[in-house]
């Protein structure tokens, strides 16, 4: 079969999904265009949030190349388990020996990289899907300028990787009927602290990763020793102030 006549896919999203789905794809002859709505995706685990890729994700990756899988073991950490605490006191520990952290940033960079050097797999940044025409078999898309794109897909799969304010789930629940999506507002943010690299922490073991239940904390160690702790801030909660504080008061620090 020549590329002209291999089946084309449309992967709407460069998150780890749809990279990782358009490799797969593009390695059993697929022709492959990834449309992401960001002209730039600023990946850095500053900005990211700790993750655990468990034993699916590795192996997904060692299935794309088993380089990738090699390069997250030698710069993630293998968690040997999660404690989980209720306030100061811990109600469970879980094994684990499988999982291994990193974050969400490096998982996509590392994805990325490998999209972006494989001349197959076209990759077009900038493009936020607007809607999809289902009668038409179009995808349209914005352009950071306000410019609008109209794709034609007729001779394409479409394989939505957009998210949880998904434009492609929008459009179906416009077109198709009976279909129906509900989509709402978590009323939670996140912040990620870390702290400078090779920072100690006394008494943690770096392979052990903490959950505290009552205060929507994750903790969990990153590239270099650095500790990456996601706080989950939940609207109402009494510890919502305290978890959004910028204040680096006694008060706050003890709590």
């Amino acid at each position: 079969m020549s590329p002209a006549d291999a089946p084309r896919v449309i992967v709407v999203g460069a998150g780890p999904v749809g990279l990782a789905a358009a490799l797969l794809l593009d390695a059993q002859g697929h022709r492959v265009t990834v449309y992401e709505a960001k002209k730039e995706l600023k990946l850095s685990d500053a900005n990211s949030y700790p993750i655990g890729v468990n034993l699916r994700g590795q192996e997904t990756l060692r299935r794309i190349d088993p380089a990738l899988l090699d390069r997250l073991r030698a710069e993630g950490e293998v968690v040997a388990a999660l404690s989980i605490y209720s306030g100061t006191r811990r109600v469970a520990s879980l094994a684990s020996g499988t999982l291994i952290a990193t974050t969400r940033a490096f998982l996509t960079g590392l994805l990325l990289e490998r999209v972006r050097g494989t001349r197959t797999i076209t990759y077009r940044a900038g493009h936020a899907l607007a809607r999809v025409d289902l009668a038409g078999r179009t995808l349209t898309f914005t352009r950071p300028n306000g410019e609008e794109v109209t794709v034609d897909a007729r001779d394409a799969r479409v394989l939505a990787a957009d998210g949880v304010w998904s434009a492609t789930r929008r459009s179906l629940t416009e077109q198709v009927p009976g279909f129906m999506h509900r989509a709402g507002d978590w009323c939670v943010r996140f912040r990620v602290a870390c702290p400078q690299p090779h920072a100690s922490a006394p008494g943690l073991d770096p392979s052990i990763h903490h959950i505290f239940t009552s205060k929507g904390i994750y903790t969990a160690t990153l590239q270099d020793g650095v500790w990456g702790v996601a706080v989950t801030a939940i609207e109402g909660d009494p510890a919502e102030e305290l978890l959004l504080s910028t204040d680096a008061s006694e008060a706050d620090i003890a709590r």
